[in-house]
């Protein structure tokens, strides 16, 4: 809502002087999130959805305690539990934080064959680095990013760059194996880059646009739009597609 007032005047002829702008912005608070399971004592592993009323509401949650506002890891999908966690998590929609929700954990028994990920599961910029832990240091983690089709020995972090589920499961000396713990990650291509930078001043009549992550093998994972008139390209009918191959654009002679 925007309101402006003219200033009233003595003069039967004078042009009224307006007053500067004033703008109330009137939004919806989301609802807050629920968990299924909700919080209690269990003597398995748990995966626990979350979930908000509004539609089209993000999620952001921490296991640490720490305030999801600030801290917060996008939800992306189950986050499976095997031992004393609090889940803090609040939803967000058109700038608007929820209340925050808290659900607590117990574990009244210890899963020998459980294995947890740190990166936690969630949405990533980019590309996350995700180590995965046995909570026995005695057993060997085998993971499978291919639906449990193929199951390899994990030995280093794993350098997660496209949407993946990785499934790990722990394994003891006498080749016994637990059950399949579930990690979703979603990744968030970085924004496009320009150069010269918007910034800069230049005399420059083409400006090139690229997207960052597009290597030869990679190509294939990207598209590039963009506009000129100011437009959202996400749902824009007016923006350009780049150069599906470099995922790249020049755009000439550039209105200043």
């Amino acid at each position: 809502m925007r309101l402006i007032y003219p200033a009233r005047s003595n003069s039967f002829n004078a042009v009224p002087i307006l007053s500067d702008v004033s703008e109330y912005r009137l939004g919806i608070k989301p609802a807050k999130v629920t968990a299924s399971p909700d919080s209690g004592s269990y003597d398995k592993k748990q995966d626990i959805t979350l979930s908000t009323k509004t539609t089209g509401a993000k999620i952001f949650y921490t296991l640490d305690g720490s305030d999801p506002k600030t801290n917060g890891i996008e939800y992306s999908g189950v986050i499976t539990l095997a031992k004393d966690t609090t889940i803090r998590a609040v939803a967000y929609y058109d700038g608007i934080y929820s209340d925050v929700s808290s659900f607590y954990y117990l574990f009244t028994a210890k899963d020998d064959f459980g294995v947890d990920a740190f990166y936690p599961s969630g949405v990533y910029e980019g590309s996350v680095n995700v180590t995965l832990t046995a909570n026995n240091p005695e057993n060997k983690i085998e993971y499978s990013t291919d639906g449990g089709n193929t199951w390899r020995n994990y030995e280093n972090t794993l350098v997660i760059d496209k949407d993946t589920d990785i499934l790990a499961r722990a394994v003891d000396k006498y080749d016994n194996k637990g059950g399949i713990y579930t990690f979703t990650y979603k990744i968030k291509p970085l924004p496009p880059v320009f150069a010269p930078e918007s910034t800069q001043f230049t005399n420059a009549d083409e400006i090139t646009v690229f997207c960052v992550e597009s290597k030869p093998e990679t190509t294939n994972r990207f598209k590039l739009f963009y506009t000129l008139d100011g437009s959202d390209p996400i749902t824009s009918t007016t923006r350009f597609e780049a150069d599906d191959v470099s995922d790249s654009a020049e755009i000439m002679q550039v209105p200043l």
